[in-house]
């Protein structure tokens, strides 16, 4: 597309349109609870106890042991669009080469809606 100025005799020439178009997923389990992926118990009242939980502890004496199931996979999915032109202006005095670019980012949302 060629228009021409016929005010200061110069020409505009849009050389590049386009779009671009980015899809992203992210999968990952959530983060372990306060409780963390278990909890060993060191009781000194225990069968397998030599009375000192500390002792128990470094000797691997366990008393009980448990472990939370309930890890969340988390499903993140967004877009970006990015529409761009690209445009050459010359003119007797000089060259200019300009451009633009819009970025659109998506709100992130859980595929799964756990969240």
């Amino acid at each position: 597309m060629a228009i021409v100025n016929t005010v200061t005799k110069s020409s505009v020439t849009i050389t590049a349109v386009g779009a671009e178009l980015i899809a992203i997923q992210k999968n990952e389990p959530s983060a372990p609870t306060s409780v963390g992926l278990g909890a060993f118990d060191f009781e000194s009242n225990s069968v397998v106890s030599s009375g000192n939980s500390f002792a128990d502890f470094l000797t691997g004496r366990i008393a009980s042991y448990a472990q939370t199931s309930a890890i969340v996979n988390i499903t993140n999915r967004y877009k970006i669009f990015e529409p761009y032109f690209q445009d050459d202006c010359m003119s007797p005095n000089g060259y200019l080469k300009s451009g633009l670019r819009v970025s659109m980012f998506q709100t992130n949302r859980d595929k799964t809606r756990t969240l």
